[in-house]
């Protein structure tokens, strides 16, 4: 199955806005996309996936319309993949934990789907503990993302970023 085939009915969005947002629970996630590249949004939760731990929303950036897409591949391992983004976000109440493993779950069941793409992880809760205490699945998600040349962040209430190529 590869990204076409993740599903018309979970698809949320697909165009060029200059700013994808994604709310649940009084969180919100913003892509801004200043440089309008193609971006579709997935329903994972209840859309891509109906069963057991996932997450949110799946965000898709295609860099395909950009003007240097030749210039835009990177390698990961022995591996060229083409410079499109998968971001999966997780909009939750305060734990972390349950969060990464809901995102790590996800990685594992979309994986064929998302290969070609580099994977973002983002967690967006209540609260953000503090101190930043070391938590298990955090650290085997962040592994496993860099693995993937994505890396996680995690925000209380609101996460706005920048698509950049």
């Amino acid at each position: 199955m590869g990204i076409d085939k993740l599903g018309d009915k979970s698809l949320e969005s697909d165009d060029c806005r200059k700013v994808l947002s994604v709310k649940e629970h009084g969180r919100s996630y913003y892509l801004l996309n200043p440089c309008e590249y193609r971006v579709r949004c997935y329903r994972i939760d209840g859309g891509v996936i109906t069963d057991g731990m996932r997450c949110d929303y799946g965000i898709l950036t295609d860099f395909s319309n950009c003007s240097n897409a030749a210039s835009t591949e990177i390698k990961l391992g022995n591996f060229t993949k083409k410079q499109c983004r998968f971001y999966l976000v997780e909009l939750k109440g305060k734990d972390l934990s349950h969060a990464a493993e809901q995102l790590n779950d996800t990685i594992t069941k979309l994986e064929h789907s998302i290969a070609a793409c580099v994977i973002e992880a983002r967690i967006i809760l209540s609260r953000v503990s503090h101190p930043d205490l070391p938590v298990t699945s955090v650290i085997q998600l962040e592994r496993r993302l860099a693995r993937l040349g994505g890396r996680l962040k995690k925000a209380s209430n609101m996460l706005e970023e920048t698509l950049l190529v």
